[in-house]
């Protein structure tokens, strides 16, 4: 049998109250990395000769298609198909010359690193900024949450002090305005509101691996946050419910 106050984050964040400014200040922070640049389809036609692929500009100015210039050049669909591509993607000279074109244009010579190169862009997708009311309800969780976790880890500093003064749990709660909770832990109890299934495997371990009674240990949770506790007795079937705990993790 235990007693514990909570101090995992969920639990401290109804004391979290966010001024709308600090949500609107997260988004402005993270905008730049939130929004989806514009992106360019674009074929291209290439060659190693710049000659050859001037006559093929000049030929495509007088009418020749795309299709047809590939099949002059021996160029696959694969070889054609420069893909979607953001203009952070690409080296400068490319970049600069794609992102300028318009729907189906089709750019002048560009040299490459190996080859000289005739860009179109077959379709613009244009940036996507996300509006600040699509993501207001996520951003606040996150705000809160982070809020809220450093709230609970002070108050268990603060605890721990307190009980290493002398306080009792009962008091600790009282002062911090937390619920002193009774639980009784066997082999059947396999939950544990507040905590991931994963985090009350480790608090059952912990619990059946102490000796003292009346003693306050912390279970820590990394992010979820930690359970102050004590065990108030401990049962006949104690040893054989630690065995069996321990197979079992």
């Amino acid at each position: 049998e235990i007693s514990y106050l909570d101090f995992t984050c969920d639990n401290f964040l109804n004391q979290i109250t966010l001024p709308p400014e600090q949500v609107k200040a997260l988004y402005d922070k993270r905008l730049a990395s939130l929004t989806q640049p514009e992106k360019r389809v674009v074929r291209q036609l290439f060659s190693k000769e710049p000659t050859v692929l001037s006559a093929i500009a000049d030929q495509l100015e007088q009418g020749l298609t795309f299709t047809e210039a590939q099949q002059q050049l021996g160029l696959s669909d694969q070889d054609t198909q420069f893909g979607a591509v953001t203009a952070e993607n690409l080296p400068e000279n490319f970049a600069t010359v794609i992102f300028a074109l318009e729907n189906s244009e089709i750019s002048q010579i560009v040299k490459g690193p190996v080859n000289y190169h005739l860009f179109q862009v077959s379709q613009i997708i244009p940036q996507i900024v996300p509006d600040f009311t699509q993501l207001e309800a996520s951003l606040s969780r996150e705000l809160k949450t982070s809020q809220a976790c450093e709230l609970a880890a002070n108050q268990l500093a603060l605890a721990l002090e307190k009980y290493d003064s002398g306080a009792q749990l009962s008091e600790i709660a009282s002062h911090f305005q937390l619920s002193l909770h009774q639980l009784t832990i066997d082999q059947a109890t396999n939950s544990f509101d507040g905590l991931s299934d994963d985090h009350f495997t480790a608090f059952k371990e912990e619990i059946f691996s102490q000796q003292e009674i009346d003693y306050a240990f912390s279970a820590n949770f990394s992010e979820a946050g930690a359970i102050l506790y004590q065990i108030d007795k401990i049962s006949d079937r104690r040893k054989q419910t630690l065995d069996e705990v321990r197979g079992r993790v």
